[in-house]
């Protein structure tokens, strides 16, 4: 991430994300966030100093499994960014790619990370930061470092038992 980024954005794993989140993913999703499992959390520091909660990615963690969803963006708050600062996400790779790698970093440990992804334009985000389409509708798979592949895939056929996340 660029200095200038830096100075406006800050990523942050949070233990509970109800208070941070909450009227956010209600908005996107109709339901109050999951209060469980890891919770990545992207903030927009404004002109005045002001954080907002810019996006939001929530992963369930079930079985040695790590299954990310629920990615959200707030776009009253990107209205609230100057033309500059937009330009400078976007030449990161996007807000949304800017979290899921946070995420993914701090996932390491579990060797993989699925991505349950119903939209298109989410989808692509997805790709561009590394999943890999599975033999299931809707599963993503990034490889988050070398393991045999017999693992990934009955890693694989776990999330794909494990249901939409």
């Amino acid at each position: 991430m660029t200095e200038l980024l830096s100075e406006c954005f800050q990523l942050e794993e949070l233990r509970h994300a109800k208070v941070v989140v909450g009227p956010l993913f209600a908005r996107k999703f109709g339901v109050p966030p999951p209060d469980y499992g890891r919770h990545f959390v992207g903030f927009f520091r404004d002109a005045r100093g002001a954080l907002h909660t810019l996006g939001y990615v929530h992963c369930l963690i079930s079985s040695g499994l790590a299954l990310g969803g629920g990615s959200c963006i707030d776009e009253a708050v990107v209205r609230l960014m100057t033309r500059e600062q937009r330009q400078l996400f976007r030449e990161a790779g996007g807000i949304n790619a800017l979290i899921l790698r946070f995420m993914c970093d701090q996932l390491s440990d579990f060797g993989v990370v699925f991505g349950y992804c119903g939209d298109a334009r989410a989808k692509l985000v997805d790709l561009k930061v590394g999943f890999v389409e599975t033999p299931y509708p809707r599963l993503l798979v990034k490889l988050l470092r070398p393991l045999p592949q017999d693992e990934i895939d009955r890693k694989i056929e776990a999330a794909h038992a494990f249901g939409p996340f």
